[in-house]
């Protein structure tokens, strides 16, 4: 008689689960508006589009420049798992014509970050009724405060505005904010961004009479809060970032013996880099900024491996599981089409790096790129990473960078 229930209860489950994995998942086409809802009902907003293709749904979420596609859906009882390209996160919703509702959760080994979610269709980020001659398309000297003042960092703020619309991003020493986009109406500035790791959102005043920006909040995640203000500065700069991380002075060169994903140990003594003009990325498949230096390396090393261009990716992950560590890596490695090698270097702990790279002097970010030329020596560190989102400063890096490594690669 167990036995039989036992049969009779497996039958079900596998008929449940046929019934599951059997339907269709119907999400409306078009635009949506999404909503990260934090404990203190801070929402923060995003958009993003469903498209319907003959390969299944398609999820863009979209930030001013930057689309992440979305593709991988699942129907998990009566809610749909959407996961994410990056980062380790995913949404489970329950779905209507018009409507969802769930949850966004990323997973981090010491507890998942998650908030409430909702969503609606044909419904725009911020309300866009407002329009204003002003414009706000300068560069801004920014200084941020903790929540008592005691402590403070500096950025630079870069911004596009039309009559309506605001896009731009912060810059730090150690990175940028990446894609934000809002809503500007001459007098309260609006702005949001979710890239699958990171949500903010940005608000502030401003006084064109004195082209001063005041009364700013910057919230984060699940309760992060900052405040900030700004002052319009076009030659606005930030420490040299190739200054800030450096060897220590008994050191011109680095070594290092680290496993790959297949557990081979590399190590810039291996034939293939003796020779090379090499590139060294500290980095993490858990970092936004490092994902978009990633896809320049990986547009740098089509071109330039040919003509003796070697990149390692030193992975430094957040995770302490190897299993957990090495499928995070092969993801990012797959979806950027990566086809540098990536090695296992450690976790992000303090200290981490040093333990890896003991000849470093000042680890402050990542991504931090070290440059290394044919003999071996270190010509060049620099740390953090100003990518699209910072327009003309990612265009002067980026062409600055090239016309540098193509000099070591014609060194004799």
């Amino acid at each position: 008689m167990k036995r039989l229930k036992y049969s009779l209860a497996l039958v079900l489950f596998l008929h449940l689960a046929t019934v599951s994995f059997g339907q269709k998942i119907n999400i409306s086409a078009g635009k949506w508006r999404g909503s990260l809802i934090r404990k203190d009902e801070i929402t923060i907003p995003f958009v993003f589009d469903i498209e319907t293709k003959k390969s299944g749904i398609v999820m863009n979420i979209i930030n001013a420049e930057d689309t992440i596609s979305v593709n991988d859906f699942s129907l998990i009882g009566d809610s749909v798992l959407i996961t994410l390209p990056f980062f380790d996160a995913e949404f489970m919703v329950k779905v209507s014509a018009t409507k969802m509702q769930g949850r966004w959760t990323r997973h981090l080994p010491k507890g998942n970050t998650s908030l409430r979610f909702e969503a609606s269709i044909k419904q725009t980020r911020f309300d866009e009724s407002h329009k204003t001659s002003l414009s706000l398309n300068n560069t801004w000297d920014v200084k941020f405060f903790d929540t008592s003042f005691k402590d403070s960092s500096d950025a630079i703020g870069k911004f596009q505005s039309s009559a309506t619309k605001i896009t731009g991003t912060f810059l730090t020493s150690t990175g940028d904010y990446r894609f934000l986009e809002g809503v500007f109406d001459g007098e309260k500035i609006r702005l949001s961004t979710f890239d699958g790791s990171h949500a903010y959102l940005v608000i502030a005043d401003f006084n064109p009479q004195n082209n001063m920006i005041s009364n700013g909040v910057f919230y984060s995640g699940l309760n992060g809060k900052e405040f900030w203000k700004a002052s319009f500065n076009p030659k606005a700069a930030l420490p040299d970032a190739e200054k800030l991380t450096f060897l220590k002075e008994e050191f011109e060169s680095i070594q290092f013996q680290l496993p790959d994903l297949n557990n081979k140990p590399i190590s810039l003594d291996d034939a293939q880099f003796k020779g090379k003009v090499v590139l060294l990325q500290i980095m993490g498949s858990w970092c936004p900024n490092c994902l978009d230096e990633s896809k320049l390396m990986t547009s740098i090393y089509q071109q330039y491996h040919s003509k003796g261009l070697e990149i390692i990716g030193l992975c430094f992950e957040k995770s302490e599981d190897i299993n957990i560590i090495k499928k995070n890596i092969i993801n990012f490695k797959n979806q950027l089409n990566i086809t540098y090698p990536l090695v296992i270097a450690g976790n992000t702990q303090k200290g981490s790096v040093n333990i890896a790279l003991p000849m470093l002097a000042n680890f402050v970010a990542f991504p931090t790129l070290i440059v290394i030329d044919k003999n071996g020596k270190v010509r060049n560190i620099h740390t953090g990473y100003s990518g699209p989102a910072t327009g003309i400063y990612y265009t002067e890096f980026k062409n600055q960078f090239i016309a540098t490594l193509e000099n070591y690669l014609n060194e004799k």
